[in-house]
């Protein structure tokens, strides 16, 4: 899957990027994998190899502090980017060069369901961004979504304290912004909606059994939660953590029943 996701890489029909790819403590041939399928593009790339397994926020931390460029897109080793993603994201940031961020829609391809996926209808509607990202999160996934490498830095990359859930996490963080005590940085800045779907993601369990998945989710539920509300400009907005909770539970119900065996009829059916 990495040599296919890096792949997608070198085919962007705008070539003025870096591609950083950090190989987080793999014990087998990924970094290989990775060196081969990057070299057309050897000269701007960064290989990255970790001794130890940092896990996912702490991996993206490293490629934070490797990067040269702006602004900073992140790609799943397990998603795909169209050709034309960085020059769909560059026109959004050209276009609306103060964005907090940016993010487009994408495909969605797994075993229940395969198809477009619209994250946020309706974004001139928004009243609190951030009260909407914890009660009906709008950004489903790293792989569409960039922001300025500065304003991720600023506010302190992502938490490594969270296993999963980093990335809602730091969404949150930047809508608040780094000066967040003199005022919201959403108040200030607006955010990028593209209303286009160059990524494909992919829904899989081939990394772990279904039961250790679904453990692991919950454990860091809670965590996430405990942390999120932690934060000073979370005070006033405590009472959202049930609804916060009720929601992350459903996003977890949705998830898991793409891996849901079909009832015996449909087994027979098939």
């Amino acid at each position: 899957m990495i040599g296919r996701a890096i792949s997608s890489v070198c085919q962007q029909t705008d070539r003025d990027f870096e591609l950083v790819v950090v190989d987080d403590g793999s014990t087998d041939e990924t970094f290989e994998v990775a060196r081969q399928f990057a070299s057309p593009i050897a000269d701007r790339t960064k290989l990255i190899r970790l001794d130890t397994n940092l896990g996912i926020p702490g991996a993206r931390n490293v490629c934070l502090k490797a990067a040269s460029g702006r602004i900073g897109a992140f790609l799943d080793s397990d998603d795909v980017w169209h050709p034309d993603f960085l020059a769909t994201i560059r026109r959004g940031f050209e276009a609306a060069p103060e964005s907090i961020f940016a993010f487009t829609n994408y495909l969605s391809r797994g075993p229940k369901f395969t198809g477009p996926v619209v994250q946020l209808p309706d974004p001139a509607g928004v009243k609190d961004p951030i009260e909407l990202m914890l009660t009906k999160p709008y950004i489903h996934t790293m792989s569409c979504f960039a922001a300025p490498i500065r304003d991720m830095r600023d506010v302190g990359g992502f938490n490594t304290r969270l296993q999963r859930f980093s990335d809602l996490d730091i969404y949150v963080r930047l809508l608040a912004g780094k000066d967040h005590q003199r005022g919201l940085a959403w108040k200030e800045r607006p955010f990028l909606v593209i209303p286009h779907a160059p990524v494909l993601k992919e829904i899989h369990l081939k990394d772990r059994p279904l039961e250790s998945y679904t453990a692991a989710w919950e454990t860091n539920k809670r965590r996430f939660l405990d942390e999120i509300f932690s934060y000073p400009y979370m005070r006033r907005r405590k009472g959202l953590r049930d609804v916060c909770e009720k929601h992350l539970d459903e996003g977890q119900r949705q998830f898991f029943k793409n891996f849901d065996k079909p009832a015996e009829s449909e087994q027979l059916h098939a």
